[in-house]
């Protein structure tokens, strides 16, 4: 998950930082991302229900091995790691918040 400074509606900023951006540098990009983007002003805080709701979607509709979940944020998206995955302490292989 993004930082505060990623918020808004243009997907490009999501590019700025972490796997958006690898996956962009990286056409051999190993594994498939999926990278939400909050609206400008807001945080990930009242949207833990939505991402869940976004994962319950991909995981229907994909073909995912879900012993291997995988969640990361930086900053802002740190947060958002830390409220997802306390949310949902069995849902995910690992958690790595980066708040600095």
């Amino acid at each position: 998950m993004h930082g505060a400074a990623e918020r808004g509606d243009d997907p490009q900023l999501l590019k700025k930082h972490g796997i958006p951006r690898l996956a962009d540098e990286r056409p051999d990009f190993p594994f498939p991302a999926v990278s939400p983007q909050c609206a400008e002003g807001s945080s990930w805080a009242p949207h833990v229900s939505t991402l869940r709701a976004l994962l319950n979607f991909i995981l229907e509709n994909y073909r995912v091995d879900c012993a291997r979940l995988f969640l990361t944020g930086i900053r802002m998206g740190g947060n958002g790691v830390w409220l997802l995955a306390t949310g949902y302490p069995d849902l995910f292989a690992a958690a790595a918040p980066v708040c600095g």
